[in-house]
């Protein structure tokens, strides 16, 4: 063969068999195929909806109603001998918020702590350090 064969067959047969596809389908179909210059019409009309005419209006709104506004705090209750003695070791434990009950003057308050496991795993850690009956209290406001 010569080159010529091959070169018709490369740059001419190939092409016109991958395009020949689109191109029938491009007849048999070219009543349907529209190119114009034109603006489509809208299908809708230019109506202002009922979302456009809506105005922010807060005296529209319901005010919310908070049905459970309670905040609900924990506490650990420890009864002491020595005053002086239970702060410092409640303090060399990392408890900075150390409060003297003054309803009874024999009691430090600790916390306030908002989840319930955190109040009672701190109340085993410092039964295990402190000789002191030490209990829950809850506080809601």
């Amino acid at each position: 063969m010569n080159k010529k064969y091959y070169y018709y067959s490369i740059f001419i047969i190939i092409p016109i068999y991958v395009f020949s596809g689109s191109f029938i389908d491009y007849i048999n179909h070219r009543d349907d195929i529209v190119n114009t210059l034109e603006m489509p019409i809208n299908n809708y009309e230019n109506k202002v909806s009922d979302y456009q005419k809506y105005k922010l209006d807060a005296n529209k709104f319901d005010k919310p109603v908070i049905k459970d506004s309670l905040k609900v705090l924990w506490l650990l209750n420890i009864e002491y001998t020595n005053y002086s003695q239970t702060k410092k070791n409640l303090f060399n434990l990392g408890l900075e918020k150390i409060y003297k009950n003054y309803k009874d003057k024999k009691e430090l308050l600790v916390g306030p702590f908002e989840d319930k496991e955190i109040a009672e795993y701190m109340k085993k850690k410092l039964e295990r350090s402190l000789s002191a009956n030490i209990s829950l209290v809850k506080v809601s406001n």
